[in-house]
Protein backbone atom coordinates (compact mmCIF):
# COMPACT_ATOMS: atom_id res chain seq x y z
CA UNK A 1 0.00 0.00 0.00
CA UNK A 2 3.09 2.27 1.01
CA UNK A 3 4.79 1.20 -1.76
CA UNK A 4 1.48 2.32 -4.25
CA UNK A 5 1.23 5.41 -2.81
CA UNK A 6 5.06 6.72 -3.28
CA UNK A 7 4.57 5.23 -6.85
CA UNK A 8 1.67 7.15 -7.54
CA UNK A 9 3.47 10.29 -6.45
CA UNK A 10 6.63 10.11 -7.90
CA UNK A 11 4.84 9.78 -10.58
CA UNK A 12 2.12 12.03 -10.57
CA UNK A 13 5.85 14.73 -9.74
CA UNK A 14 8.10 13.56 -12.51
CA UNK A 15 5.96 12.64 -15.21
CA UNK A 16 5.86 15.90 -18.08
CA UNK A 17 2.72 17.34 -18.33
CA UNK A 18 1.90 20.63 -19.54
CA UNK A 19 -0.19 23.53 -17.56
CA UNK A 20 -3.91 24.54 -18.47
CA UNK A 21 -3.08 27.47 -19.26
CA UNK A 22 -0.15 26.71 -21.85
CA UNK A 23 -2.18 23.82 -23.23
CA UNK A 24 -5.07 26.89 -24.11
CA UNK A 25 -2.17 28.90 -25.77
CA UNK A 26 -0.64 26.06 -27.86
CA UNK A 27 -4.38 25.31 -29.20
CA UNK A 28 -5.43 29.35 -29.71
CA UNK A 29 -2.40 29.52 -31.26
CA UNK A 30 -2.37 26.23 -33.76
CA UNK A 31 -6.04 26.99 -34.73
CA UNK A 32 -5.71 30.92 -35.64
CA UNK A 33 -2.62 30.37 -37.65
CA UNK A 34 -4.07 26.72 -39.24
CA UNK A 35 -7.64 29.02 -39.57
CA UNK A 36 -5.87 31.70 -41.81
CA UNK A 37 -3.76 29.74 -43.50
CA UNK A 38 -6.76 27.80 -44.65
CA UNK A 39 -8.70 31.15 -46.06
CA UNK A 40 -5.13 32.33 -47.84
CA UNK A 41 -5.22 28.53 -49.68
CA UNK A 42 -8.65 28.41 -50.26
CA UNK A 43 -9.57 31.52 -51.72
CA UNK A 44 -7.41 34.16 -52.82
CA UNK A 45 -7.57 37.56 -50.40
CA UNK A 46 -7.56 41.13 -51.84
CA UNK A 47 -6.73 44.25 -50.74
CA UNK A 48 -10.20 45.81 -49.88
CA UNK A 49 -9.22 49.54 -50.63
CA UNK A 50 -6.35 50.80 -52.54
CA UNK A 51 -4.88 52.67 -49.46
CA UNK A 52 -2.86 49.75 -48.79
CA UNK A 53 -1.62 49.34 -51.70
CA UNK A 54 -0.56 52.41 -52.03
CA UNK A 55 1.13 52.34 -48.32
CA UNK A 56 3.07 48.91 -49.34
CA UNK A 57 4.13 51.00 -52.16
CA UNK A 58 5.75 53.82 -50.21
CA UNK A 59 7.00 51.57 -47.72
CA UNK A 60 9.17 48.91 -50.18
CA UNK A 61 9.69 51.47 -52.67
CA UNK A 62 8.01 50.28 -55.98
CA UNK A 63 4.99 51.27 -58.24
CA UNK A 64 4.42 54.60 -57.38
CA UNK A 65 7.03 55.20 -55.08
CA UNK A 66 10.81 55.66 -56.68
CA UNK A 67 12.37 54.71 -53.04
CA UNK A 68 11.27 52.65 -50.06
CA UNK A 69 10.23 55.00 -47.04
CA UNK A 70 8.53 54.71 -43.61
CA UNK A 71 6.18 57.52 -44.18
CA UNK A 72 2.98 55.85 -44.94
CA UNK A 73 0.01 57.65 -45.70
CA UNK A 74 -2.14 57.13 -42.74
CA UNK A 75 0.10 54.83 -40.56
CA UNK A 76 2.56 55.98 -37.77
CA UNK A 77 6.01 55.76 -39.59
CA UNK A 78 7.08 53.55 -36.88
CA UNK A 79 5.01 50.96 -38.09
CA UNK A 80 6.67 51.81 -41.63
CA UNK A 81 10.06 50.98 -40.26
CA UNK A 82 8.65 47.79 -39.00
CA UNK A 83 6.28 46.55 -42.11
CA UNK A 84 9.94 47.67 -44.06
CA UNK A 85 12.03 45.58 -41.77
CA UNK A 86 10.07 42.44 -42.21
CA UNK A 87 11.88 40.16 -45.44
CA UNK A 88 9.97 39.05 -48.51
CA UNK A 89 8.41 35.62 -47.56
CA UNK A 90 7.31 33.19 -50.03
CA UNK A 91 6.91 36.26 -52.70
CA UNK A 92 4.78 38.50 -49.79
CA UNK A 93 5.85 41.94 -49.21
CA UNK A 94 6.73 42.68 -45.59
CA UNK A 95 3.64 45.02 -45.31
CA UNK A 96 1.34 41.78 -46.45
CA UNK A 97 2.82 39.64 -43.89
CA UNK A 98 2.74 42.09 -41.23
CA UNK A 99 -1.11 42.45 -42.08
CA UNK A 100 -1.87 38.85 -42.02
CA UNK A 101 0.27 38.10 -38.83
CA UNK A 102 -1.27 40.96 -37.40
CA UNK A 103 -4.84 39.26 -38.03
CA UNK A 104 -3.24 35.98 -36.53
CA UNK A 105 -2.37 37.68 -33.45
CA UNK A 106 -6.05 39.15 -33.03
CA UNK A 107 -7.02 35.69 -33.40
CA UNK A 108 -4.96 34.09 -31.15
CA UNK A 109 -5.58 36.49 -28.50
CA UNK A 110 -9.08 35.71 -29.07
CA UNK A 111 -9.88 32.23 -28.59
CA UNK A 112 -7.03 32.57 -25.65
CA UNK A 113 -9.40 35.30 -24.18
CA UNK A 114 -12.80 33.77 -24.51
CA UNK A 115 -11.11 30.08 -23.19
CA UNK A 116 -10.00 31.74 -20.10
CA UNK A 117 -13.18 33.32 -19.09
CA UNK A 118 -14.50 30.12 -19.14
CA UNK A 119 -16.61 30.00 -22.84
CA UNK A 120 -16.63 26.78 -24.76
CA UNK A 121 -14.08 26.03 -27.45
CA UNK A 122 -17.92 25.92 -29.92
CA UNK A 123 -18.71 29.67 -29.18
CA UNK A 124 -15.06 30.85 -29.27
CA UNK A 125 -14.61 28.86 -32.34
CA UNK A 126 -17.73 31.07 -34.04
CA UNK A 127 -16.45 34.45 -32.59
CA UNK A 128 -12.87 33.49 -34.02
CA UNK A 129 -15.07 32.35 -37.76
CA UNK A 130 -16.69 35.76 -37.83
CA UNK A 131 -14.52 38.01 -36.78
CA UNK A 132 -11.45 37.27 -38.78
CA UNK A 133 -12.99 35.74 -42.05
CA UNK A 134 -13.73 38.70 -44.21
CA UNK A 135 -10.50 41.01 -42.60
CA UNK A 136 -8.24 38.01 -43.98
CA UNK A 137 -9.36 37.74 -47.39
CA UNK A 138 -10.47 41.27 -47.90
CA UNK A 139 -7.51 43.03 -45.60
CA UNK A 140 -7.37 46.59 -44.64
CA UNK A 141 -5.57 48.45 -42.50
CA UNK A 142 -8.35 50.69 -40.70
CA UNK A 143 -10.09 47.92 -39.62
CA UNK A 144 -7.13 45.73 -38.16
CA UNK A 145 -6.50 48.16 -36.65
CA UNK A 146 -9.84 48.27 -34.76
CA UNK A 147 -9.46 44.57 -34.56
CA UNK A 148 -5.97 44.93 -32.82
CA UNK A 149 -7.92 47.66 -30.04
CA UNK A 150 -10.67 45.13 -29.68
CA UNK A 151 -7.55 42.52 -28.66
CA UNK A 152 -6.21 45.16 -26.24
CA UNK A 153 -9.42 45.61 -24.86
CA UNK A 154 -10.16 42.01 -24.24
CA UNK A 155 -6.71 41.48 -22.59
CA UNK A 156 -7.78 44.47 -20.01
CA UNK A 157 -11.54 42.83 -19.41
CA UNK A 158 -9.42 38.99 -18.62
CA UNK A 159 -7.05 41.06 -16.41
CA UNK A 160 -10.08 42.54 -14.96
CA UNK A 161 -11.68 39.07 -14.19
CA UNK A 162 -8.92 36.72 -13.74
CA UNK A 163 -5.54 39.38 -12.35
CA UNK A 164 -3.28 38.55 -15.25
CA UNK A 165 -0.46 40.69 -15.33
CA UNK A 166 0.35 39.30 -19.01
CA UNK A 167 -3.07 40.05 -20.04
CA UNK A 168 -2.58 43.37 -19.01
CA UNK A 169 1.11 44.10 -20.57
CA UNK A 170 -0.58 42.25 -23.98
CA UNK A 171 -3.45 44.58 -23.86
CA UNK A 172 -0.96 47.91 -23.71
CA UNK A 173 0.88 45.92 -26.25
CA UNK A 174 -1.79 45.33 -28.98
CA UNK A 175 -3.38 48.94 -28.07
CA UNK A 176 0.14 50.49 -28.78
CA UNK A 177 0.08 48.54 -31.98
CA UNK A 178 -3.58 49.73 -33.12
CA UNK A 179 -2.31 53.25 -32.54
CA UNK A 180 0.86 52.88 -34.45
CA UNK A 181 -1.76 51.22 -37.60
CA UNK A 182 -4.49 53.62 -37.45
CA UNK A 183 -4.98 56.08 -34.77
CA UNK A 184 -7.97 57.66 -35.65
CA UNK A 185 -9.79 53.94 -35.63
CA UNK A 186 -7.98 53.32 -31.95
CA UNK A 187 -9.32 56.38 -30.64
CA UNK A 188 -12.90 55.63 -31.94
CA UNK A 189 -12.82 51.65 -30.80
CA UNK A 190 -11.50 53.21 -27.53
CA UNK A 191 -14.26 55.63 -26.94
CA UNK A 192 -17.43 53.10 -27.85
CA UNK A 193 -15.35 50.45 -25.51
CA UNK A 194 -15.19 53.18 -22.45
CA UNK A 195 -18.35 51.76 -21.06
CA UNK A 196 -17.07 48.62 -20.50
CA UNK A 197 -12.91 49.40 -19.56
CA UNK A 198 -12.12 47.92 -16.80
Amino acid sequence: MHGSIQWCFMTKSTSPRVSKPNLQLLWSCTISTIFILALCCFFEPHWETNDDVAMSMVAHGYGIAAVSTPNLFFSNVLWGYFVRSIPRINGALGYSVATIGVLNFVGIVILLSLRRLGVGWLIALSVLTIVLTRPVLFPQFTINAGLVTVGAISCWYLYEQRGSMSALLIGCLLAWVGYLIRSMEFVLVLLVALPILP
